[in-house]
């Protein structure tokens, strides 16, 4: 099936469902689904593989696997007719993990031997534990492989090949539309301008610690500074963070090169005052623009082919030598 990136979504999600059921009809393949799991969501389709045009793997997902509360995927194999081998039961294990961030390094791990009902016999398996709360279980059954992956979840599993009409059912059931996302909390009120109270948290922190340290609200301070910064210059969000992080860093090298910048206070001020009229937009005619400029195109050099270490060097004292032209003009 060729991907046509002007179709929809649905008509994307149509087009699959409808190629499974065609190679479902070359090949049957058992597809399995957990049994009498109330306390689980009801299972989806959560994707499948096919070889040749004939269907190798089917997985059932019951939850969500982002959300909270348990979540567990069923995967019925048949690797005859391809040239392919399953993956080790940890490596499947290990890869649910990344997809929620859980560290596998982090947890303890056991393994032993398990069992499963598959329609109403025990069939034995290979149970894999990670800690406490995640748990892997494979077994075979005929041609077919079937792994269970669950977290959160603790109830035996009990298995159900399902029938050709149930297996259609499911492939037909419409997905569920996810949940809107959460609107972020609203920041606190601030004591002041979300700019200038960044500017002054980052500087106290490196004056005051060989390695700074940055306070608590840190976290508050950037976020209400983006959208301030975004909302002022009428940029997206991101291109905002972008020029908030290249004014602190002028700002901080200021502070570590011009002993002027650490022992003025008054004329301190001035100059972030100046660069965050300057950053934001709001007036960039201002008395330090050759130093708010030489940052700009510093900013732009980097080592490499077209940019030479001599290059930098020339652009870091050209910077330097604007902003003290620009306090020595402001001495009276």
């Amino acid at each position: 099936m060729e991907f046509d990136p002007l179709r929809s979504p649905e008509n994307l999600i149509r087009d699959s469902r409808d190629e499974l059921r065609r190679a479902l009809r070359v090949r049957p393949l058992p597809v399995a689904v957990l049994m009498g799991a109330d306390d689980l969501p009801a299972g989806r389709l959560g994707g499948w593989e096919a070889t040749n045009g004939l269907v190798n793997s089917v997985t059932i997902t019951f939850g969500a696997a982002g959300a909270p509360g348990p979540w567990v995927t069923v995967e019925t194999t048949r690797w005859g007719g391809t040239t392919i081998s399953a993956a080790p039961l940890r490596q499947s294990l290990e890869h649910h993990m990344r997809t929620r961030e859980d560290r596998f390094s982090a947890v303890a791990w056991t393994g032993e031997d398990g069992t499963v009902t598959v329609d109403g016999r025990t069939v034995a398996g290979h149970l894999l534990r990670a800690g406490d709360r995640w748990w892997a279980l494979r077994c075979w059954l005929r041609d077919l492989e079937i792994t269970v992956v669950a977290h959160d979840w603790h109830s035996p599993a009990s298995l159900h090949t399902l029938t050709e009409p149930e297996l259609h059912q499911l492939i037909s059931a419409v997905p569920a539309p996810p949940p809107p996302p959460q609107p972020a909390p609203p920041l606190p009120e601030l004591p002041g301008e979300p700019h200038k109270l960044l500017v002054e948290a980052l500087l106290r922190a490196d004056r005051e610690h060989a390695t700074p340290r940055l306070p608590q609200e840190w976290g508050v301070l950037w976020r209400a500074a983006v959208l301030r910064q975004a909302d002022l210059a009428d940029q997206p969000e991101h291109e905002a963070e972008r020029l908030l992080r290249m004014m602190l860093d002028q700002l901080t090298n200021l502070q570590h090169q011009a002993t002027w910048f650490r022992l003025d206070e008054p004329l301190r001020n001035r100059a972030v005052d100046e660069t965050l009229l300057f950053c934001t937009g709001l007036s960039t005619d201002v008395p330090s623009r050759p130093a708010q400029v030489a940052w700009l195109r510093r900013q732009g050099l980097r080592p490499g082919e077209h940019a030479r270490i001599e290059s930098l060097n020339a652009a870091k004292l050209h910077w330097l030598d604007a902003w003290q032209s620009w306090a020595d003009a402001q001495l009276p």
